[in-house]
């Protein structure tokens, strides 16, 4: 229940307009369970007049009536705000079913529908399908998308309208995001975390919490903020919410309290974690279970099967209240990625990148643009013979021109962020003298940094003797300087030590040394990768691969050409894990046509907010942003003038 109250909490806030809860509203197993052992103990005292079926209808009735009118009163309300429930025949069966069906005559805020909901997002034509399984447990599995996706391929199958244009999958307490574009579904779908302390484990299952799906006001579904919440952290740390009742001696205090940090525990176990001796110890507990739980206090329960000590479950269950996180206990660091941009390819949207993703940068207000490997199309596997290759007023198959073109489409997009920020920077300083110091804060402040790394392609070179992106970093840093020089004498600012300014230019451009960990000024630690390998058809294979494979809280990933938020839980690595798979900014090659493979086009967003006290993730909001699916004809006339600047520069 406080799980659910924290989970309200953060709906309220963000203004939501519908509640949805995707299957696992009760335990059917636990409760088909007892639902049994009532029966038989009805009918073991029943008269012998009364019939079976009449006894077994009436315990039916009553104990779905209890559970129906306790959830009634638990189940928190927003004003004007529905809820809609969607119940799984394989988790909640049919107990879950019957339940529902009567919260919707108790609570008129409530509706109820078995299995999948088609939901109208209005005021579009579109549709939300909210679904949960019906067939019984599967084999467990590795990956988290395995079940989701069966889920959804069998209802394409079955539904004579197919799948909805977004897609939720419940019950399987996993939690991330597929824009959809290169999956065999093609529509954007998500799952769905529990909202509550993971029990048996069916499949693969791992987060707690909510999520919440944000429209755009474009309409474009595949561009929807996805807002994750991670509650598994407070669910770890829920014994601090217990403290020794009134009155205690400072025996029974140390007892509350290893217990607490480490439930259950043998009695030996309990003298040697509090140095008491066994018969003290035995003499406190004993006092401790007589004591009623209370607001503080769970009470202490006794388990004779293994003869340990611990705290009572059913307080956790109803009265454990978690804290709220307000924004002065969290920070927040935002960033965007791109990857794949394959420069030199007749098939990358250049004048999207140039022109467009820096107004996203801006409207975000990102400080960091990572790179996560394949700047350049390279020219093995014989791409200028196979007509993948740019043809334009240079020779495009040429590893030098490709990297000073990727030099100036990232240069490109860093410095119309900068003069936007420095402009605003300077206008906030209107009147005002700016010292030397003052005004390269302003500059330093309005450019952003770009971490990267590089990828197979741009290796290409290596083989032959050569450093990859050699050329790339020198000309990005060479167009960045001349472009901030060039804003300064706009403005009639020639104050700044040329030498300083190319210094802090090269601190923001870097490619990180430990294998492509960094950590930002935030102190957030990011990993990229690019593994040198290919896709599968489960889309969490290779997320959840980089995400074992690293250590940091953030990594970003690249080199499928698909795009994936996803979020795991790992103890020993921190806790919650983002990962965010990236995509291509080419809208198709014939390579990947030939393959039957579809793309998923533009650049990542991603914005994480953490506790000060511990630097853990509590929540996160994510997002793709790209371009259509153009045809060839349409993308060489957009990328004429990307090519045109580009060739005019490039000849001086």
């Amino acid at each position: 229940v406080g799980l659910w109250k924290l989970g309200w909490e953060i709906f309220q806030k963000m203004s939501v307009n519908t509640v949805f809860i995707a299957g696992g509203l009760v335990d059917y197993r636990y409760l088909l369970a007892e639902y049994q052992g009532r029966v038989r103990l009805a009918l073991k005292n029943k008269d012998k007049e009364e019939k079976a079926a009449d006894v077994v209808a009436e315990v039916e009735e009553d104990f779905l009536e209890e559970l129906a009118k306790s959830l009634a009163g638990l189940i928190p309300q927003i004003p004007g705000v529905k809820i809609r429930l969607v119940t799984s025949r394989a988790y909640d069966g049919w107990i879950g079913k019957e339940v529902a069906m009567r919260l919707v005559e108790k609570r008129r805020d409530i509706r109820h529908s078995i299995g999948r909901l088609r939901y109208d997002l209005l005021p579009s034509t579109q549709t939300l399908g909210v679904y949960t399984p019906e067939e019984g447990v599967w084999m467990r599995g590795k990956y988290a998308s395995t079940p989701v996706q069966r889920v959804l391929e069998d209802e394409k199958g079955r539904s004579s309208h197919g799948l909805c244009d977004m897609n939720a999958v419940g019950c399987f307490a996993s939690s991330f995001f597929d824009p959809g574009d290169s999956t065999d579904l093609q529509v954007p779908f998500f799952s769905i975390p529990a909202l509550s302390r993971l029990g048996e484990v069916r499949t693969s299952e791992n987060q707690v919490g909510v999520t919440i799906l944000e429209i755009p006001p474009s309409g474009n579904l595949r561009e929807s903020m996805v807002f994750g919440y991670n509650f598994k952290d407070v669910l770890g740390e829920e014994g601090r919410l217990v403290r020794a009742p009134h009155g205690s001696s400072e025996i029974q205090k140390d007892i509350v309290r290893v217990i607490s940090e480490r439930r259950p525990m043998s009695l030996s176990v309990l003298a040697d974690a509090t140095k008491h001796g066994r018969n003290e110890l035995m003499e406190a507990a004993t006092k401790l279970l007589a004591k009623k739980a209370s607001d503080g206090f769970s009470g202490l329960t006794y388990y004779d099967a293994d003869r340990t000590y611990g705290l009572s479950r059913k307080w956790f269950q109803l009265r454990a209240r978690y804290p709220k996180l307000s924004a002065e206990d969290l920070t927040e660091e935002a960033m965007v990625a791109f990857a794949c941009l394959h420069a030199g390819c007749k098939w990358t949207d250049m004048k999207w990148f140039r022109d467009e993703f820096p107004k996203l940068i801006l409207r975000h207000h990102v400080q960091h643009m990572f790179g996560v490997g394949d700047f350049i199309e390279g020219t093995y596997h014989f791409l200028r013979e196979r007509g993948e290759i740019i043809l334009g007023g240079i020779d495009y198959a040429n590893y030098t021109a490709q990297e000073n073109l990727a030099a100036y489409l990232v240069s490109s997009v860093m410095l119309t962020v900068f003069e936007a920020r420095f402009t605003a920077f300077l206008e906030a300083n209107k009147g005002k003298t700016l010292s030397p110091e003052k005004l390269m804060a302003g500059v330093t402040d309005s450019l952003l940094s770009h971490p990267f790394i590089g990828g197979n392609h741009c290796k290409w070179v290596e083989p032959l003797g050569f450093k990859a992106l050699a050329t790339y970093v020198p000309e990005l840093e060479r167009r960045v300087v001349w472009g901030i020089h060039r804003t300064l004498a706009k403005h009639n600012l020639r104050t700044l030590d040329p030498m300083a300014v190319h210094g802090m230019v090269a601190s923001k451009i870097f490619k990180p040394e430990a294998g492509g960990d960094l950590t930002l000024p935030s102190q957030l630690a990011v990993h990229m990768h690019h593994p040198e390998m290919g896709r599968t058809k489960t889309v969490s294979i290779r997320a959840q691969e980089v995400l074992g494979f690293s250590k940091t809280p953030v990594v970003l990933e690249a080199n499928f050409h698909t795009e994936l938020w996803m979020a795991l839980h790992d103890p020993r690595k921190g806790g919650q894990r983002i990962c965010m798979e990236l995509g291509t900014m080419k809208v198709r090659s014939g390579f990947e046509s030939g393959k039957l493979k579809i793309v998923d086009t533009g650049v990542g967003y991603l914005s994480v907010m953490r506790r000060k006290s511990d630097g853990r993730i509590f929540s996160t909001k994510a997002a793709f942003f790209g371009t259509e699916k153009k045809e060839l004809d349409q993308l060489v006339a957009e990328n004429a003038s990307v090519l045109a600047d580009f060739e005019k520069d490039y000849k001086k």
